[in-house]
């Protein structure tokens, strides 16, 4: 939509999906899935699993979920009753445990009570918090980003917490859990015959289901994109891709008091790891704009516009399925390298994305003209799709048939163009697309 197309501009929220911890205010709510518009929010600032956060038309927070009132009063006490802007990191997976105020180098940490629903429980406020950002995947880990970009890993959001500070006791803790650099050769970690190059600074992470990927534009990094955690769904290698000359490591041991970090499942690789598939010095053409992890896939987009992917396909959330009778058995589910994703044509030429999210095994994108494509789970309902797809190619369903518990839901079958942004419909801009395990919410522009 043009910036000189008139009129009346406004945006609003839809939300599809479950709503099981009412995060997702609706007038009626029968209990099933269903497409909403949040009233009064002009934009989503964070989600969650049990809590949306949104700009209300007025520009103040508002909160829905579990304890939204603990969370407004927190906001309300960083922000100082101004209007919300990209200051506030939130932080968590299932509730938000913390909340950082980056500008002003200091942060929340939400303790919610069990027996006072009127109060809603209360926060910790900590000045020179030290943090850039952080995230927390479906384990409850939390990542984290200090402000000179070093990145550390936490067993969880409490762990978190106690590092954070100024004080000794903190600085200690913190440094037992920060990722240091190591050579790597043929796979494997090398024994260091001297200092290795530090590692990169980071700019941004973003959580799985059990990994994480990480975000840095620095131009001494070996690769843009690396990654850390769960190898068993492709999402993660069982070892480091090839070429690749530098990991990060945690502290090998663990003294009382500090993080128990180091002690990984045994599912997880040991090194947070590049991926030297983008790297500008192994050829890769484009520079990185975003990443974003799924819950067992990888999302990534280039400044170019292109998609690229890898992880678990199990939905569909990457490639369309291979149903021919020799690509049947549960591994073929992995798309084990990066992979250009195809996009759906365009009238003139193929499509572009700006912007990417993804969640459960799903997937969206927004395009240069603000379409919203889509692929993958409608599990809940949270592709906005009716049961029959609206339309859209569904994934052979034969997959389903091997698990005797799992409830069956419909899935798209790769990327394809959301039936509600199809050309010649309603004018409708998608600025922002936000997804959790349950619902996803679509802030979009329209004209009246």
């Amino acid at each position: 939509m043009a910036d000189d197309q008139t009129a009346d501009r406004r945006t609003k929220v839809l939300a599809w999906g479950s709503n099981l911890f009412d995060q997702i205010p609706r007038d009626k709510d029968d209990g099933t899935s269903q497409s909403s518009i949040l009233q009064d929010a002009a934009s989503v600032v964070a989600v969650c699993t049990y809590q949306t956060v949104c700009r209300s038309k007025s520009g103040k927070i508002k909160a829905y979920g579990e304890a939204p009132s603990l969370v407004e009063k927190a906001c309300r006490d960083l922000l100082q009753d101004t209007k919300v802007d990209d200051r506030l990191v939130f932080v968590g997976h299932d509730i938000f445990e913390a909340i950082l105020d980056v500008k002003s180098d200091r942060c929340c940490f939400l303790r919610y009570a069990e027996d006072d629903e009127e109060e809603g429980g209360r926060y910790e406020m900590i000045e020179g918090c030290g943090w850039e950002t952080a995230a927390v995947d479906g384990r409850g880990r939390c990542m984290a980003l200090d402000l000179e970009g070093r990145v550390y890993l936490f067993d969880s959001v409490a762990m978190f917490r106690i590092t954070t500070g100024q004080s000794e006791a903190a600085i200690t803790a913190r440094e037992a859990a920060r990722f240091t650099a190591h050579p790597c050769a043929e796979g494997s970690p090398a024994k260091e015959a001297k200092a290795p190059a530090p590692l990169p600074k980071f700019d941004k992470i973003s959580a799985g289901n059990a990994h994480f990927a990480l975000l840095s534009h620095s131009s001494r990094t070996p690769s843009p994109v690396w990654i850390f955690g769960d190898a068993r769904f492709g999402a993660i290698p069982m070892q480091p891709f090839s070429h690749t000359t530098l990991v990060g490591k945690l502290p090998l041991t663990k003294a009382k008091g500090k993080s128990p970090s180091s002690d990984l499942p045994t599912t997880d690789v040991r090194y947070l790891m590049p991926v030297p598939y983008f790297s500008p010095h192994e050829g890769f053409p484009s520079r990185i704009a975003n990443i974003s992890a799924g819950s067992r896939h990888n999302l990534v987009l280039t400044s170019g516009g292109d998609l690229y992917g890898w992880g678990w396909n199990e939905d569909s959330p990457l490639l369309p399925f291979d149903s021919s009778p020799t690509n049947q058995g549960w591994d073929t589910n992995i798309v084990s390298e990066p992979t250009l994703i195809p996009l759906p044509s365009a009238p003139k030429d193929e499509l572009s994305l700006t912007a990417i999210a993804a969640s459960n095994g799903r997937s969206f994108g927004i395009t240069t003209e603000g379409q919203l494509v889509i692929a993958g789970s409608n599990e809940f309902g949270c592709l906005g799709l009716d049961k029959d797809l609206g339309g859209a190619e569904k994934k052979p369903r034969f997959e389903r048939e091997f698990s005797q518990i799992k409830k069956e839901y419909e899935c798209v079958n790769g990327w394809q163009v959301h039936p509600s942004w199809k050309e010649g419909e309603e004018i409708r801009r998608v600025m922002r697309v936000d997804a959790t395990m349950l619902a996803t919410f679509i802030t979009v522009e329209t004209t009246a």
